[in-house]
């Protein structure tokens, strides 16, 4: 038996497979992103995977709810990053929300 540890949201998951079933994972190098968290986020708005720029979905009209996780790192500048989004649609900060859980950190 081989074991393995698979990590499946936030939790390791055991697992034994026995050897004759086992099979070799093959992954590619990862590199770190070069850019910042910011960096990284504006481009995730910009240029999100199958979609067009989220300011396009967006009206001044809306009212928009962030959720964070406030244990994230980076967290203050990557919120920066989607509320200037959030303005750049025209979206004025006062229909914008922010909710994080209850207890949460307010560091941010």
């Amino acid at each position: 038996m081989t074991e393995t540890e698979l990590i499946v949201g936030t939790k390791p998951w055991s697992l034994a497979v026995p050897a004759d079933r086992a099979v070799a994972i093959q992954r590619a190098p990862f590199a770190a992103p070069a850019a910042s968290p910011g960096e990284l986020v504006r481009d995730a708005l910009e240029k999100p995977f199958h979609f067009e720029p989220l300011r396009r979905a967006l009206t001044p009209d809306d009212h928009v709810c962030v959720v964070i996780d406030a244990k994230l790192p980076h967290l203050a500048e990557m919120l920066a990053e989607v509320l200037k989004h959030l303005e750049s649609a025209g979206v004025p900060a006062s229909a914008v929300t922010v909710l994080s859980p209850p207890g949460s950190p307010s560091a941010w």
